[in-house]
């Protein structure tokens, strides 16, 4: 079964969101990579999915976080569900994700794809949407006192409305075609 899923990062502005499908036998692990890949982070830190009050992530008895690499998105959530990403517990990017669709891979269907978006993901370690926030009020005015520092921190200018879906989503290709999921409909 193929997964469509809708992912809108939390307590930003302006709006940061993806669409794109996946298989449903993917790992939860996986589906964490997959995240990665359309959102644009880099994958330097910490991640937990919060399905059904069950905790995923890498495995830690102590705070009852499940081993993601041994459950598959198909066995923790379905049709209209809806669960969250966390990614980076410092900055504490949250991320909510709605189960959209689910349906049988079609003729000719190649999965996973990225069908729609809108928004760049933010830089990482900028302080989460605070430091966002922060960030972009430098960023949009010269005369800013952090202005300068900001800029150069991101190497020049910063346009927090551009979304490059063709890169995301060969992005998301080329991490499905690594781990072996990437799946074409006869």
């Amino acid at each position: 079964m193929i997964y469509r899923l809708r992912v809108d990062l939390a307590g930003v502005r302006p709006p940061v969101w993806r669409v794109f499908t996946i298989p449903g036998a993917v790992s939860l692990y996986q589906l964490h990579r997959a995240l990665q890949a359309v959102m644009g982070w880099g994958g330097g830190h910490l991640y937990v999915l919060e399905i059904g009050g069950v905790s995923y992530g890498d495995p830690d008895p102590e705070f009852s976080v499940r081993n993601a690499k041994s459950f598959r998105l198909k066995d923790a959530a379905g049709p209209g569900g809806h669960f969250t990403y966390l990614y980076d517990f410092g900055d504490g990017w949250l991320h909510t994700i709605q189960v959209e669709e689910v349906r049988p891979l079609q003729a000719n269907e190649t999965v996973p794809q990225l069908l729609g978006g809108q928004g760049a993901c933010p830089p990482e370690d900028i302080g989460g949407p605070p430091g966002y926030a922060q960030f972009l009020a430098a960023m949009a005015d010269p005369l800013h006192p952090e202005h300068e520092e900001m800029a150069e921190w991101i190497g020049g200018q910063w346009d927090s409305e551009t979304f490059d879906q063709s890169g995301y989503g060969k992005r998301l290709f080329s991490v499905a075609r690594i781990a072996h999921w990437a799946r074409t409909g006869s």
